[in-house]
């Protein structure tokens, strides 16, 4: 969100922009206004969010630094860091993280969560924050996402589950009732999954669009912005990657490498030549 990361060709990493709660992980909690560099080695990958950040390295080792508050980091305690600091967890394949929660895939399709439960976005059943990674009931997971305060993932047999906040329907169940337990989502054969703040998409394994949750800027191209509580079909197919993009967007590449976008354009981010909001899937070109 403020706090971007890069890393050179020689794995050197570097940080900038926003530090309150020492999430660059340079020993201090000032705002850098040039790329600093970090002092940690031999990183694989890095899980920058809004307070608090984590990394892997080449090792499998995870690391964390910033806010703590909730026990985000999985460190044991509530107390921030601002260096990276190695946390007791191994056999980790991918990393999310949401607003004050931290999500875990393990290699043998385990998910562990720790940080802010108050909405039930850990998915153990009940409201109490971790500050150790807790293992979940989940198994055979392919792929967790990206959430503020919530938790959604996909398993390998093409269900869509979720926990936590649902008051636009992000869960995909229904309602929007709060969840404190992983709830399957009203969607089957789904191939991956994408979601940015509330609004979630998924691309089936014959290609075709669906999305659920938050629709107030009309990026499901339905003609309408009324949320969705149950995952819909979208009108287009032939769909090979998809992205949610920024809250107000989403995005999608089809098989013939054209890149396709809706929603608001109030910054010219939908790249038409005008700001107007376009509700409806427009193709975008570029300027070669």
């Amino acid at each position: 969100m403020y706090c971007p990361f890069a890393m050179t060709e020689d794995n050197e990493v570097y940080a900038w922009g926003y530090n309150v709660h020492g999430q660059l992980g340079l020993g201090d909690t000032e705002n850098k206004l040039v790329p600093t560099k970090v002092n940690i080695a031999d990183v694989k990958e890095i899980y920058p969010y809004w307070y608090h950040t984590l990394l892997m390295k080449n090792d499998g080792t995870i690391w964390g630094t910033g806010e703590n508050d909730y026990g985000e980091l999985g460190l044991g305690d509530n107390n921030n860091r601002t260096d990276f600091t190695k946390i007791d967890i191994k056999g980790v394949k991918d990393i999310k993280l949401g607003n004050a929660h931290s999500i875990i895939l393990k290699n043998n399709g385990t998910v562990w969560v720790a940080g802010e439960n108050s909405c039930g976005q850990l998915g153990l059943g009940d409201s109490e924050n971790r500050n150790v990674f807790t293992k979940t009931d989940l198994s055979n997971v392919k792929q967790i996402v990206n959430a503020s305060v919530e938790t959604i993932i996909l398993k390998n047999d093409g269900t869509v589950w979720g926990t936590g906040v649902n008051k636009r329907g992000e869960l995909g169940i229904g309602n929007t009732e709060q969840q404190n337990t992983f709830q399957k989502a009203q969607i089957e054969n789904a191939d991956e999954i994408k979601c940015d703040y509330s609004t979630v998409i998924a691309k089936t394994k014959d290609g075709k669009l669906y999305g659920w949750g938050l629709n107030a800027t009309y990026q499901f191209a339905l003609g309408n912005n009324e949320n969705i509580l149950v995952p819909q079909e979208l009108s287009y197919e032939d769909v090979k990657e998809i992205y949610a993009g920024g809250v107000e967007n989403i995005f999608f590449i089809r098989n013939d490498n054209t890149l396709w976008g809706c929603g608001s354009n109030w910054a010219g981010q939908m790249a038409q030549g005008d700001y107007q909001a376009h509700t409806d899937f427009v193709k975008i070109d570029f300027i070669k």
